[in-house]
Order: structure tokens, then C-alpha cells, then sequence
């Protein structure tokens, strides 16, 4: 297995992950059918839509009652892969978890409104075809940002179950993108781009004011979050941020913290399952972290 921290040396590989990053973002694959029941072999699975948009929730034989809530990455334009679904995979296998993945809506067809409307409605009916279990949070770049936004919903509108555990994976917490950080961060991210990252921003956010904590949860509280496992690489874009909400979450009442920062981590490692050393250990910390956090 190849070391992660070994791929920002090799110039060549990474500006081919990084035009096809690009081009997906550009020009955003749709049905890729990554996530679809039939691709999860052996496991069990449940499937059905919220408002068309499709719901599925993967378990093995044995649970050990935790349940997480799963927001993919892809900068609300791209859609899960198979690096996404191999996650759930090992979180099921590894961990006795059940993982409920919501396919929710992507721009440019639809922005934050429908998107959030979506995860909402699905949120509750989850919950409810569950009862019982030990809800958790999972969000991975702008799944985090995601997830972030909705664990500040839950607790503003009073909605239980509430999540318990929540872990942010490279999150994109703010798409105003102004931390004057950034672009020192930018310059050591072999990966992402500033002008990836504004165009996807702007298509997502359509009408909508980009400092809105529904859309860059940074701006918004942090007390009464329950416990929140941060994950960030030093060779990301998103790394200034990343460390601006730990500062955030620390300070916070009733939110308990845990921060890995990962030492020439490029954006979203775990997604480099299974291919390299550092992303099946990221796995490893986010399983134990929801077991035994």
C-alpha cells in the first residue's frame, strides 16, 4: 500500500488528479451509479426516494445501534464515487454501523435551497424508519460544510433525535472564500484550485448571500453541537478554514471537539482509499471515533 504523503512529490500524478478534478467540476458527470443498491455486495440494503431524489441505507447482519447520516463531497456539483462508497463499506464491515447515504440535489440543476430542503425531509424520515438508533453525522468537503449547516438547523428548529457525533472531513465551512490565508494554502494544494472552488460556490449558491450560515456555517453558532471530530490535511486549500472553525468549535458551549490535522494531507484524503496507507487509517479514526468517541 502506498504512502499518501509520497503524491504531492510526483508533480505529473497530481496535476492528472487535478484536471480531472476540474473537468468535473466544469462539467459535472450525472448516473454515474456508484451508490446504487446492487453495486453494495453483501451488505443489506434499503432503498427508496424522498421527493425523487434517492435515499439508501447500507447494514450487515450484526448493528451495533450507531447510524450515520452520510453527505458526500464533490463540491455540490460533482456526485459520490466509488472512493464514498468503499467508506460506507468499511464503516459497515469494520464497525457494525449502519450508513443511510442521501443522493441530494447537485447544482447547476438545482442550489442550496432544493439541496437543503431535500436533506431535511430525508433527515426525518430516516430518523423515523429507525427508531432506536444512535444517530451520527458524516460529511466529507462540502458534505461537511453540509452537514455543519444542518447540525445548526437541527438545534435552531429543535428537531430530534439529534446527532450525536458528527465528523467533518476537509469541510468547505465557508464559501465566501475570504480567509486571507487561503491563498498561501492554495499555493501548497496540488489538488484544488481558488477558481474551482468560486465556480462551483456560485452555481450552488445561485440568489442566495454567500455569508448566510445556511450556506457558510463558519458564520454560524457553534454552541450545542455535540461532539465533532475535525479532520484536515496541511496541503489543502480549505486548511486555513478548517483550523479557523477548530478556534470556533473550541471556544463553544456545549460542543465537544476532537482535531486530527493531517501533515501533508492533501484535500479530502480519505477519499484515497483503498490505494494508500493514510486513507484506510483516516477510515480507522473516523470508525473508532463514532464506536468509541
Amino acid at each position: 500500500m502506498k504512502l499518501l504523503a509520497d503524491l504531492i512529490l510526483n508533480g505529473a500524478e497530481t496535476m492528472k488528479m487535478s484536471e480531472n478534478i476540474k473537468k468535473n467540476f466544469d462539467n459535472p458527470e450525472r448516473n454515474n451509479g456508484e451508490l446504487r443498491a446492487d453495486k453494495f455486495k453483501g451488505f443489506i440494503t434499503d432503498e427508496w426516494n424522498v421527493d425523487g431524489f434517492n435515499v439508501i441505507t447500507v447494514s450487515g447482519k450484526k448493528t451495533n445501534g450507531g447510524h450515520v447520516i452520510f453527505l458526500h463531497g464533490g463540491g455540490y456539483v460533482a456526485e459520490a464515487t466509488a472512493s464514498h462508497r468503499r467508506i460506507i463499506e468499511e464503516l459497515v464491515k469494520m464497525y457494525g454501523l449502519k450508513v443511510t447515504f442521501i443522493d441530494y440535489p447537485l447544482a447547476p440543476e438545482h442550489t442550496y435551497e432544493k439541496t437543503h430542503e431535500i436533506v431535511m425531509k430525508a433527515y426525518r424520515e430516516i430518523t423515523i424508519k429507525n427508531y432506536g438508533d444512535e444517530f451520527y453525522l458524516f460529511g466529507d468537503s462540502a458534505g461537511g460544510g453540509l452537514a455543519l449547516a444542518v447540525l445548526q438547523i437541527l438545534r435552531d428548529e429543535k428537531i430530534i433525535p439529534f446527532p450525536k457525533k458528527t465528523v467533518l472531513m476537509s469541510p468547505w465551512v465557508d464559501l465566501t472564500m475570504s480567509n486571507p490565508k487561503i491563498g498561501e494554502a492554495a499555493e501548497r494544494d496540488p489538488l484544488l484550485t481558488m477558481d474551482c472552488l468560486y465556480h462551483a460556490a456560485e452555481r450552488y449558491i445561485g440568489n442566495g448571500d454567500a455569508k448566510n450560515p445556511v450556506l457558510s456555517p463558519i458564520f454560524g453558532r457553534m454552541d450545542n453541537l455535540g461532539k465533532i471530530f475535525l479532520l484536515t490535511g496541511t496541503h489543502e486549500i480549505l486548511n486555513p478554514d478548517c483550523r479557523k472553525l477548530k478556534t470556533k468549535l473550541m471556544a463553544a458551549y456545549g460542543t465537544e471537539l476532537e482535531f486530527y490535522e493531517g501533515e501533508k494531507m492533501v484535500h479530502d484524503w480519505i477519499l484515497a482509499t483503498p490505494f494508500y496507507l493514510e486513507a484506510f487509517k483516516a477510515i480507522e479514526m473516523v470508525g473508532e471515533f463514532y464506536v468509541n468517541g
